[in-house]
């Protein structure tokens, strides 16, 4: 240290830090994060985003007549927006059933009947989808 070009008396520190120890970070349980992927997805499906950034009316009143979906594919009601997301819960209930029939190799009528629980779940989220686009289609005709 005496070849340095600055004077004598400054000196490098001879100083030790510490890491922190906080111990390990416990994560939340796996099945706390799924149900709030779940919340998340449900959210998202159901239209949140598209409530949040409109006025969107829970229903609409034409003619005398209550109407729970809005005529055309370009909006939404906010019962309607609930009750898609719903559909498409459905339908990931049923591919979740579905994937766990799998699970279950070693009791075949067990699994046989999971696959076919969740294989109606899908198709009543497939059709009831459908439903809900063609009954859309059909008022945006009759008010557009």
């Amino acid at each position: 240290m005496s070849d340095l070009w600055w004077p004598k008396f400054i000196r490098k520190p001879r100083l030790k830090l510490r890491r922190p120890q906080f111990g390990e970070l416990r994560l939340p349980s796996k099945w706390i994060l799924f149900a709030v992927v779940l919340g998340v997805y449900y959210f998202v499906v159901s239209g949140g985003m598209f409530v949040l950034s409109y006025e969107t009316l829970p229903v609409l009143e034409a003619g005398g007549q209550v109407i729970t979906l809005y005529p055309g594919l370009h909006r939404q009601l906010l019962i309607e927006g609930i009750v898609g997301g719903a559909l498409y819960f459905i339908g990931f209930v049923g591919f979740y059933i579905t994937y766990q029939s799998t699970r279950n190799i070693y009791r075949p009528r067990y699994s046989q009947m999971m696959l076919a629980v969740g294989l109606v779940l899908v198709l009543i989220s497939f059709f009831g989808c459908q439903w809900m686009i063609n009954q859309k289609l059909t008022l945006a005709q009759q008010f557009g």
